[in-house]
């Protein structure tokens, strides 16, 4: 089953859980991010968006998505 398609690379729900967990992994060795940190995530709405917000909920962090292509309006 293909959890996601994106310029024709498609990832499995196996993949994405595994990217998740190797990126959780590493959030917590290299920045020491625990259960109730903040974590903002400016970004595009792209799958890797959605595999960083994963990691930080796996890791129990309160993340935050800030849309990069938003206006200045959107923000205030």
């Amino acid at each position: 089953m293909d959890l996601y398609l994106e310029r024709t690379v498609k990832y499995t729900y196996q993949e994405t859980y595994e990217k998740v967990g190797r990126l959780a992994t590493s959030l917590e060795k290299q920045f020491n991010l625990k259960k109730g940190d903040r974590v903002m995530i400016f970004t595009t709405n792209i799958y890797e968006s959605n595999v960083f917000a994963n990691a930080c909920a796996r890791l129990g962090c309160v993340h935050y998505m800030m849309n990069a292509t938003a206006s200045v309006k959107e923000f205030s």
